[in-house]
């Protein structure tokens, strides 16, 4: 749920009405949760 909080942007499956546009600056990354930081971006591999 925490990657689903930090997120700006609709992509996929995950449609927001108040951010229906998809970042294309993230394109290609994965939302990651670490205990104790804020959800990040990271590249897909």
């Amino acid at each position: 749920a925490a990657c689903a909080l930090g997120r700006e942007e609709s992509r996929g499956a995950h449609q927001r009405t108040d951010r229906p546009m998809t970042e294309s600056g993230l394109d290609g990354l994965h939302a990651v949760v670490r205990e104790g930081s804020p959800p990040s971006f990271e590249l897909w591999r």
